[in-house]
């Protein structure tokens, strides 16, 4: 059975946001991506529109598409209440298909503060136990407003999990404007999946409005995106290259469009690297 490695790229579903999860689908395929990451709550739309399991993984096989990852909030911490259950959340990865499921901490609780890392730790071993069933990672994204925000954190609570299937997720995007500040070193960080887009020279003054709306495709920013992908690649990590650019401009074109030019920069850009 085929896997997503190091040499596919995958369009993240923000990219093209205002497309229904088949549409979404479609675009991926027509732009010549390799596979899709999708959100739960993508998932739970289609669901609500007539479609079922069976029906979507028809529909990523005739688009000749495997899934990376499933997106979004689930209850994995203690005293968390927002989103599916840790079990539902997977359960529905697993349905897909899916190479992996991204865990977040969303409210910014501060782990080390307000949570150990010995319990994010054991949280955490809890959701890579029910991944490892289905033959999946689960991956840790950290991110400026998040309790886990910056990969020494997210790092520090793979390590306590101590299991094989966990990791952390990259989004390069958090990795230069959240406290790592684009550290272009890796190697003390078990990176299970990438995501690329770039950052505008000048910070804006609402960085959590920019990190929803004014994301730049690859190589449109001022990001050592060569340096990082450089980086990543010789600490080890052999994941797809995602591209997810959550930006107005984009959100403006039609999905095949979006898609298109995700791709197209993704790719200079790899190619500048000598990854692709």
């Amino acid at each position: 059975m085929r896997v997503l490695g190091a040499d596919d790229l995958v369009l993240c579903s923000g990219t093209v946001r205002r497309a229904a999860l088949p549409d979404t689908l479609r675009a991926a395929a027509t732009a010549g991506f390799d596979g899709v990451s999708l959100y739960y709550d993508e998932y739970r739309s289609a669901r609500a529109d007539g479609w079922s399991d069976a029906s979507i993984r028809t529909l990523l096989e005739d688009c000749g598409l495997l899934v990376a990852e499933l997106d979004g909030v689930m209850r994995w911490l203690p005293d968390d209440d927002t989103g599916p259950a840790a079990a539902e959340y997977v359960d529905v990865a697993a349905a897909l298909g899916a190479r992996s499921v991204t865990v977040l901490e969303s409210r910014g609780r501060r782990i080390g503060e307000g949570l150990s890392i010995d319990a994010a730790g054991e949280a955490f071993a809890s959701v890579c136990d029910l991944a490892a069933t289905a033959g999946m990672l689960a991956h840790l994204e950290y991110f400026r407003s998040s309790g886990i925000d910056r990969s020494a954190t997210a790092a520090a609570i793979a390590r306590r999990a101590g299991r094989p299937n966990g990791g952390v997720l990259c989004d390069l995007w958090h990795h230069v404007r959240g406290p790592d500040a684009g550290r272009p070193r890796f190697d003390d960080v078990p990176v299970l999946a990438v995501q690329v887009s770039d950052v505008a020279a000048v910070r804006a003054p609402d960085v959590r409005r920019e990190m929803i709306h004014g994301r730049l495709l690859p190589g449109e920013g001022s990001a050592d995106l060569v340096g990082l992908l450089r980086a990543l690649r010789a600490s080890g990590c052999d994941a797809p290259i995602e591209v997810e650019v959550y930006s107005e401009a984009l959100a403006a074109l039609e999905p095949d469009d979006a898609a298109a030019r995700a791709r197209a920069a993704a790719v200079t850009v790899l190619e500048a690297a000598g990854l692709r």
